[in-house]
């Protein structure tokens, strides 16, 4: 059968050693004693028979080789479920950390989200999915959606337009059938609906392993209600409680087995060093509609890594999680993240909902989580290419210190003279900032098409590179010799420089040893920016310059031309 009928006399009995919650350190002790535990209690006959093991396979989980969090890929678990009954709340329970948006608001999950769970010595792949619905309060399918029709916000279940709910489903069956087991939530509070005994029989039709979660167990939970569960013919639930982390010790137990039948353990000498872990990160921005998951879904089409492709449509607002995709790119491994629309901050504050603010305020902090950031435009606007919220989501990307790559989507409703002419009027647009920034580049793509994908990826590839830029010192004090050489540096009025080093990169950041260095203004500060830029090439990021005040040990660091100190 497809659901697993887990009749388990001793399972309070492996909960007691298990008292130290998931994922600590004691929880990884505690199951030490879990084969002795099951060899002398009727579990070991459940175990045996789900997994086809002995009793020295179960044993090795206590072995001194296994440590937690040390496999690279074990089994894959799909949480799905009716809306608002807590998936999301049970998967960042399971991930650890608030990865995914959680409101008491039905239908806030639409794209489908990955996550590394660690529950006890196992680890696993978790994906959590939109609210199942049968879309008997959505829209109609005879909606208009052409540009001169009045647009409707897609938030809110009762207001998901009906092909969305359709790419939903679609989505939700090709993660069950790629996944190894399958939570099925429900909610204890609210009791058994329709949509569960509906959903229910599609889930045992797809014949995945499927273990039953009543969610919400908490000390207010009725246990009429708790009983009704079994009407679902999925087995003996598992009573949870997402929010007050309870029954997660349970759940470790019965992704035992999958966990031994799973690929083989990855050594811990053959872990990821720091270098090859840090991938190029590049952050999707740009105001609702403006073909940012359309781009995400062709650039990614060939390296989705076993995830469906993002949810698309002509109405705005349809994405609200943050979603990271890892891609490979001419054979390049990096790490694409697609965020919601950013409207402007006091039209959400005064117009939105706490949904639309969470959104807005995840999106923003993924700013801060990658390395570059391609705002797109949308060229399909014929009055201005570029608003007042554009330019304020280039000013939050300058201030936070990350590359910048304009974009202009939708490319394929443009001419050949419209596109020269945008170039052209880029750098007046970005007047106020280019001294911070340099000389921002600019790329022409349409992300239905695939037109000018290749010329972007080469671009945002390069910015990251200058993004990562290193230099030693004695390069950069033959910079500051050609300065003093040609006299722009040598002006009375100026500082005088001394020495020069790079104490960190992403984004480069130095520090010049000067004499005089209160007298270093913030045109001064532009003119070394703009000369590091004219000497490296690091045009599209930001570059951090500190000046202090030379001490004894800099003076004696004077470099002649060729580069050697004196003795």
């Amino acid at each position: 059968p497809s659901f697993i009928p887990y009749h388990r006399p001793s399972s309070r009995l492996c909960s007691r050693h298990l008292k130290a919650g998931p994922g600590s350190e004691q929880s990884f002790y505690n199951y030490q004693n879990l084969a002795s535990v099951c060899a002398t209690s009727s579990t070991m006959l459940w175990f045996c028979m789900r997994t086809q093991s002995s009793v020295r396979q179960i044993a090795r989980l206590s072995s001194s080789s296994f440590r937690p969090s040390i496999q690279e890929r074990s089994f894959r678990v799909a949480i799905i479920g009716r809306p608002n009954v807590g998936k999301s709340a049970l998967f960042n329970r399971l991930v650890g950390k608030r990865q995914a948006l959680v409101h008491n608001k039905p239908g806030v999950t639409r794209d489908c989200m990955e996550g590394t769970a660690n529950l006890g010595p196992i680890q696993f792949q978790v994906v959590d999915t939109a609210g199942l619905d049968d879309g008997v309060d959505m829209q109609g399918q005879d909606m208009d959606y052409s540009e001169n029709a009045p647009q409707k916000k897609a938030s809110g279940i009762g207001r998901w337009p009906a092909h969305l709910l359709s790419s939903a489903l679609s989505n939700t069956t090709e993660i069950v059938k790629a996944s190894d087991v399958v939570l099925f939530v429900v909610d204890t509070r609210t009791g058994l609906t329709p949509l569960d005994h509906q959903f229910a029989k599609w889930a045992n039709r797809l014949g995945r392993a499927t273990l039953l979660v009543s969610n919400k167990c908490d000390g207010n939970t009725n246990e009429l209600e708790a009983a009704m569960v079994h009407k679902l013919g999925l087995g003996e639930p598992l009573y949870v409680s997402a929010e007050h982390k309870e029954g997660l010790s349970e759940l470790t137990t019965l992704l035992l087995p999958f966990a031994l039948r799973s690929e083989p353990l990855t050594p811990v000498e053959d872990s990821l060093t720091p270098e090859e872990a840090l991938l190029p990160r590049f952050a999707i921005l740009g105001k609702p509609n403006a073909g940012k998951s359309t781009l995400v879904n062709t650039l990614s089409q060939d390296s989705r890594e076993g995830m469906p492709p993002l949810l698309v449509g002509p109405e705005p607002g349809i994405t609200r999680d943050p979603i990271n995709l890892t891609i490979t790119y001419n054979g390049e491994r990096m790490v694409l993240v697609d965020t919601a629309g950013l409207r402007k901050k006091g039209r959400v504050i005064s117009m939105g909902d706490q949904v639309d603010i969470a959104t807005s305020a995840a999106s923003m902090r993924k700013i801060k989580e990658v390395d570059v950031c391609l705002v797109l435009l949308d060229a399909s606007r014929q009055d201005q290419l570029m608003h007042q919220q554009d330019l304020a989501i280039i000013n939050a990307v300058i201030d936070a210190g990350k590359g910048l790559v304009l974009v202009v989507n939708k490319s394929d409703t443009l001419s050949e003279q419209q596109k020269h002419r945008i170039l052209k009027t880029k750098d007046a647009m970005l007047a106020d900032r280019l001294s911070e920034i340099g000389q921002v580049p600019l790329v022409c793509v349409s992300g239905q098409t695939g037109e000018g994908l290749a010329n972007l990826m080469e671009t945002a590839l390069e910015v990251h590179r200058r993004f990562r830029f290193k230099a030693s010192s004695n390069v950069l004090m033959r910079w500051l010799v050609d300065l003093k050489r040609v006299g722009v540096a040598s002006r009375l009025s100026d500082p005088t420089l001394k020495f020069a080093r790079q104490v960190d990169s992403a984004p480069p950041t130095f520090v010049i040893s000067c004499s005089r260095a209160e007298k270093a203004s913030g045109p001064f500060l532009a003119f070394l920016r703009n000369s590091l830029r004219d000497r490296f090439g690091l045009d599209g990021i930001p570059l951090n310059i500190h000046v202090r005040e030379a001490d004894k040990k800099d003076t004696g660091k004077k470099v002649a031309a060729g580069g050697r100190r004196k003795r």
